[in-house]
């Protein structure tokens, strides 16, 4: 499996908000992208730094849905005047 690790600065005021708009926007149009098998999403509460994971079945998933990733974390981040700091792919070789 591959995944995609973005990480956002966002405030950490707006903690409430980021959950809001993880759960009724970012988690339904990931869901439905080729090869999504779950994803994972963090928060320091004191910085406004966040992370997501999102774990797909192959390196071509995460590939071809850079477009549509890349999208969302655009949609997101605007409604939350966040700023998108990293994103990275990586293969998940070990899980417990």
């Amino acid at each position: 499996m591959f995944a995609r690790l973005t990480t956002i600065q966002g405030n950490p005021e707006k903690i409430e908000d980021a959950i809001r708009v993880i759960e009724n926007d970012v988690i339904p149009a990931s869901k439905v992208l080729p090869g999504f098998k779950t994803g994972y999403w963090f928060a320091d509460r004191k910085t406004g730094k966040m992370y997501s994971v999102t774990v797909f079945e192959t390196e071509k998933d995460v590939e071809s849905t850079e477009a549509a990733a890349s999208q969302l974390r655009k949609q997101a981040t605007e409604k939350l005047g966040a700023e998108v700091k990293n994103v990275e792919r990586l293969e998940l070789i070990a899980r417990a």
